[in-house]
């Protein structure tokens, strides 16, 4: 057998039966990047040994297995992209730069700036991600421009703001990979009173109690964080181009036979120097409900 075989073979014998090979690879890859390459994949007896690049408390069902550090990544080593990740945007320029310093190494950004002001286009490409510019307004045409502009065989989508952590997209994109799941979206939990305004979760509370009611849908969120395929996102031909989004992908995403599944994820105060165009007032939360209202069946 030829070296290349030989080190093939002994990686996969490596890979340990509770978890699967693009895990185990992406934690082992991680591990080399931080110790210098060279050295031996991490132990399968005492995965608890591996350092994270940050420092985390995860939730029950939150994923931290490898946590990306694009500054230790070796000039000229190009890490697989199996995902676009895509941030909607209007006036997130000082949320951007810790964003994206965060964001998993095997995930390409694309920022879809939205009608912005305060140079967030200009911020995002500085810190190396893709821009697209989407002058039609609303949350839903933003994400369709990301969607179309995307190449990766995954999609994600998150906040730009702040409040959610870009390592919690981990274990929703490997229910995806895995096949456990069409599409894993984040179930937001709070790290601190008044992170997510009584308003904002009022809105939220009531639209998914009528989406329950009229299509059975057990979903307890509903989540700006989420990986599905992207063939099949564009599949369900979505309409909606305003807040309304997300309601109406549920709701296809049901007659269309999806599966889905749900992971807590970290919901934390969004950036100083930027506001919420949703939960940042009782006006903007009213009609946030209003627009998800709209696409209930």
């Amino acid at each position: 057998m030829d070296v290349v075989g030989f080190a093939g073979d002994a990686l996969l014998k490596a890979v340990p039966t509770s978890e699967s090979y693009s895990t185990w690879l992406d934690r082992w890859v991680s591990t080399a990047i931080r110790q210098g390459l060279g050295r031996s994949p991490p132990s399968t007896t005492a995965p608890n040994s591996l350092v994270p690049t940050h420092d985390l408390t995860c939730h029950s069902s939150v994923s931290a297995s490898t946590g990306w550090d694009r500054s230790l990544v070796p000039y000229g080593w190009a890490m697989p992209k199996r995902c676009d990740l895509i941030l909607p945007c209007r006036d997130e320029a000082a949320a951007l730069p810790p964003l994206l310093a965060r964001v998993p190494a095997l995930f390409s950004v694309i920022v879809v700036d939205n009608g912005s002001r305060d140079g967030t286009a200009d911020v995002a490409r500085e810190h190396g991600a893709t821009v697209v510019t989407e002058h039609n307004a609303g949350y839903g045409a933003a994400v369709h421009a990301g969607i179309e502009a995307a190449t990766a065989p995954c999609v994600a989508v998150m906040d730009a703001d702040g409040s959610m952590d870009p390592d919690d997209l981990l274990a929703l994109l490997d229910d995806v990979e895995q096949q456990r799941a069409t599409m894993a979206v984040g179930r937001r939990r709070p790290v601190a009173p008044g992170v997510w305004p009584w308003h904002a979760r009022w809105g939220n509370a009531a639209v998914l109690a009528l989406l329950r009611r009229r299509t059975g849908l057990a979903v307890t969120d509903i989540s700006s964080m989420r990986v599905c395929g992207r063939q099949d996102l564009l599949d369900l031909d979505l309409q909606d181009r305003r807040f309304g989004y997300p309601v109406e992908l549920l709701v296809k995403a049901q007659r269309a036979g999806w599966v889905l599944t749900e992971h807590d994820i970290r919901y934390r105060p969004r950036a100083e120097g930027t506001k919420s165009k949703v939960s940042g007032s009782v006006r903007g939360s009213l009609r946030t409900t209003y627009d998800f209202a709209r696409m209930l069946p």
